[in-house]
Order: structure tokens, then C-alpha cells, then sequence
């Protein structure tokens, strides 16, 4: 229940959800973690609306092991929206570590939005407490209802407005991160990540902005 209360009003401020904070390594089955993170994201909008809520991500990730190599997870994706990922790990010599993961998600902020992220992920054991970690993947997003700021003018007959596309919205997606703490236990974690939008669905009125994000979090 303290978890369920945790989400929610995290899910009420959060416009995050786009960070990994997290290994190659699997939770161990039956076992379940939490991490809490805090963060600032920097972008291009910045300089023209100034900074707010936006930019401060939260992000509550709670993930319990379903075997010795397979995790299932579930975080807060922008207001009151969560996604659910699989992670499995297919390589691991206790130094090294790597891993795919999938999910899919979903909210509604400033537009109905559905989410499917997909990732490889790799770390490394460099010390009993000490692991960085990298992920690269792609995020693929559709979205319904967005009323843009300045909308056309489409009493304009110089002025068409471009069909909804079935691929949506694309972000390649670059993160870099340090786990210091126990790999099974309580750890801080690190990490900075790069959101790239590489595709455009020019049908749903919204343009996604290159992203910075600099996080910090705590796994218990």
C-alpha cells in the first residue's frame, strides 16, 4: 500500500519515465526493488518558455524478479501514466552483463500517448560496489488529441494539415550511468541520458525536442 501511495503522487508530478537506472543484471526471483530518482532535463524549449515542472522528472521503478534471468518492472510515465517492461538477461560472467528489454505504456497529459521502448543494456562489475552501466535503445511514440500552442490556420486553403501517420513519433535513446552500493541491496545511482528524435509523425501536431537528462536515484 506505501508503495501504491508512493506511485501515485510521484505520478502526479512526474514527467519522467524515460530513464533506465539500472543494470544489465536481473532482480533475483521472488525478489522485488525499488528505486526513486530526481532530475533535471534540459532542452531547446528552455530558452523559449523557461524552465518548469517539465524539467524536473521523478520517476518511481519498482521491478520483482520472475526467474534467475528474467524481471518484470513497472514506472511512472509523465502524469498518472506507468510502463511495463520485461527484462531478460542473456549474458552474465559475474563481471560482465547484458540484457534486452521491451515494455509498453501509456498516458494522458497534454495528449492521449502511447509508449513502446525497446533497449539492450550492458554493465560491468568494476568493484564489489562499483558498476557503470549504458543503454541504447528506441522509443516509439503515438499521440491523440494534441492541441498545439500556435495551431494552423486551416481556414488558410494555402494551409493543409498533414494526415495522421501510422509510424508515430521515433527517439533513439542513449544512456550512461554508475551503480555504487550492493549489486542485491541498497545502491545510489547515477546516470545521464540522450533522447534524439529521429522520426516524425507530422500528423499529431507535435514535434519532439532533442532531450539531456541528468538523474539521480536510490534502489532499495
Amino acid at each position: 500500500m506505501k508503495r501504491l501511495c508512493v506511485l501515485v503522487l510521484l505520478g502526479l508530478s512526474a514527467c519522467g519515465g524515460l530513464a533506465q537506472l539500472r543494470t544489465a543484471r536481473t532482480v533475483p526471483l521472488g525478489k522485488i526493488e525499488t528505486t526513486l530518482s530526481l532530475g533535471y532535463n534540459h532542452n531547446e524549449m528552455v530558452k523559449e518558455r523557461g524552465w518548469g515542472p517539465n524539467n524536473l522528472p521523478t520517476q518511481l521503478n519498482i521491478r520483482w524478479g520472475l526467474s534467475d534471468n528474467v524481471d518484470m518492472g513497472a514506472r511512472t510515465f509523465f502524469y498518472l501514466g506507468a510502463i511495463v517492461d520485461t527484462k531478460w538477461r542473456v549474458y552474465d560472467d559475474h563481471r560482465f552483463a547484458f540484457a534486452v528489454s521491451g515494455g509498453v505504456g501509456g498516458a494522458a497529459v497534454e495528449a492521449t500517448v502511447l509508449h513502446v521502448p525497446m533497449h539492450v543494456l550492458g554493465s560491468w562489475q568494476a568493484t564489489p560496489w562499483l558498476s557503470p552501466y549504458m543503454a541504447l535503445g528506441y522509443g516509439a511514440f503515438w499521440l491523440w488529441g494534441y492541441k498545439p500552442e500556435h495551431p494552423p490556420d486551416l481556414s488558410n486553403p494555402l494551409v493543409t494539415q498533414a494526415p495522421w501517420q501510422a509510424h508515430g513519433d521515433g527517439m533513439l535513446m542513449a544512456h550512461l550511468g554508475l551503480e555504487l552500493g550492493s549489486p542485491k541491496g541498497t545502491a545510489w545511482l547515477l546516470e545521464y541520458a540522450l533522447l534524439r528524435p529521429v522520426l516524425d509523425n507530422e500528423g499529431d501536431n507535435h514535434q519532439f525536442a532533442t532531450n539531456h537528462l541528468f538523474l539521480t536515484g536510490v534502489r532499495f
